[in-house]
């Protein structure tokens, strides 16, 4: 059993397939950061009776959620998650090098420009898979942006402009360098992978085409690669690497940290409170990740 116990959001009609965007931050972030974890899956209809006897603060109940079994804390919100991560395994990979105000205005940015185009392409996907919820989801939903989530969802080639705005600066960037936060991957990269898994796993081929395609070149799709160990490990193989950081010569925290530009060239809330809706079992004003 891990120190980290992760709460993740389960799609009832997708089994448990690590989809959300909001929760993926935190997914990813322990990821980045080698820590091994146990993930406990809750349903759309099980966060309302579960997170308040765990955080046992009077908070809106949503996901993610960690629980920390040598300090006894519980976390809340994944940007709190990664700030509390940080102090808390102060020998594994940063994921701020130094740069916490740039990596919030990052996130910002994504849930500006990123987030929302993804959130039409597969609304209706994640409304049709929620089980019991499905009724609610579309309820809540649909009076929120006072329209049906067809309308809402209209057709993905609506939304592909957008999504390719947003992403302009940001392969732009990655023409430079190996990730977003620079020769090292960071909270940025967590947070843009979080966005792009969303759709990743919801409607691969939207994925395939509008964000790998999109551009005339494989920068985007490099970079996906790149940050695989970060968006496809799990925490059966988090714990692999720590047993082996016990017997390694390099700590799998430095081995993380060589993961530089210089070595794959070697080798070769305003709007973002709406946007974290599907996450909530409650209604949409009361959502905040």
């Amino acid at each position: 059993m891990s120190r980290i116990t992760y709460y993740d959001l389960e799609l009832e009609d997708l089994g448990k397939v690590y989809w959300s965007r909001n929760t993926c931050k935190t997914r990813f972030a322990l990821n980045l950061k080698n820590i091994p974890y146990d993930t406990e899956w809750l349903t759309f209809n099980e966060v309302a009776k579960v997170i308040p006897s765990k955080t046992k603060t009077g908070a809106r109940p949503t996901v993610p959620i960690i629980e920390d079994k040598e300090t006894q804390k519980v976390i809340q919100d994944s940007w709190e998650i990664v700030n509390y991560l940080e102090e808390a395994f102060p020998d594994s990979p940063s994921a701020f090098h130094g740069n916490q105000g740039i990596h919030k205005f990052f996130q910002s940015q994504c849930e500006k420009n990123i987030a929302f185009p993804i959130f039409k392409m597969v609304v209706l996907t994640v409304g049709n898979a929620c089980g019991p919820f499905k009724q609610s989801f579309r309820e809540t939903r649909e009076g929120y942006f006072n329209m049906s989530l067809e309308k809402l969802a209209g057709q993905p080639e609506d939304h592909a402009p957008d999504l390719k705005k947003g992403l302009e600066p940001i392969h732009e960037v990655l023409k430079s360098y190996p990730f977003v936060t620079g020769n090292q991957a960071g909270w940025a990269d967590v947070v843009l992978a979080a966005h792009l898994n969303f759709l990743e796993k919801l409607k691969p081929e939207l994925f395939q085409a509008y964000v790998l395609d999109v551009f005339d070149d494989d920068i985007l799709l490099n970079w996906w690669k790149r940050v695989e160990y970060i968006h496809q490990i799990n925490e059966f193989l988090t714990q692999v690497l720590e047993k082996e950081k016990s017997t390694s010569s390099t700590p799998i925290s430095e081995a993380n940290e060589q993961n530089s530009f210089e070595e794959e060239d070697g080798e070769e809330e305003d709007g973002e409170e709406a946007l974290e809706i599907e996450n909530r079992p409650e209604a949409l004003e009361n959502q905040n990740c």
